[in-house]
């Protein structure tokens, strides 16, 4: 990599980060019959969130106050939130469909985007805008030691949770 990218000089590379592609991380080794399993089992993820968010008469109404309609973006979006259980994973604190429109949550990298840049599905959460916010260039980790018990700036009545209590979701 240093060769190719650096012209053999190592005082030119400050960091370097190798990601591998998921599906090859994921399915090396699996036969064709588990790889279809899987993408089946990703495609039902697919539809039942869809169906969560269609069934939503909250959301459905601001959708279509603004013109709008589910957009793939969306669905991402409550795909990483419905993998969560539609809880925010710093707090404890449930939200709903509607809330990913508002603003009032917003998906956030577990480790921040310029210490791993991935925008995969498994490196992302969704928390409240306040927390994202708070958060920072810290990993989750990193933010939980120590942010642990505090009040939320904007969100007095939602705190960060515990580190052993984060220890355990994750």
């Amino acid at each position: 990599i240093i060769k190719e990218y650096a012209g053999g000089d190592k005082t030119r590379i400050a960091k370097i980060t190798i990601e591998v592609n998921r599906d090859l991380r994921e399915m090396s080794g699996m036969t064709a019959k588990q790889k279809a399993q899987d993408l089946g089992l990703r495609i039902s993820n697919h539809h039942h969130v869809v169906k969560k968010l269609e069934e939503d008469d909250s959301l459905m109404k601001v959708l279509q106050k603004r013109g709008t309609r589910i957009s793939a973006g969306l669905i991402r979006k409550a795909r990483v939130a419905d993998d969560l259980a539609w809880v925010c994973p710093y707090t404890g604190q449930r939200f709903e469909p509607v809330d990913l429109i508002t603003r009032r949550v917003d998906k956030d990298h577990i480790v921040p985007r310029a210490d791993r840049a991935s925008d995969s599905l498994d490196s992302l959460v969704m928390t409240f805008s306040a927390i994202n916010k708070w958060k920072g260039k810290r990993t989750a980790w990193q933010f939980v030691e120590q942010e642990q018990g505090k009040p939320v700036p904007d969100l007095p009545n939602l705190s960060i949770m515990s580190l052993s209590r984060y220890k355990q979701l994750v």
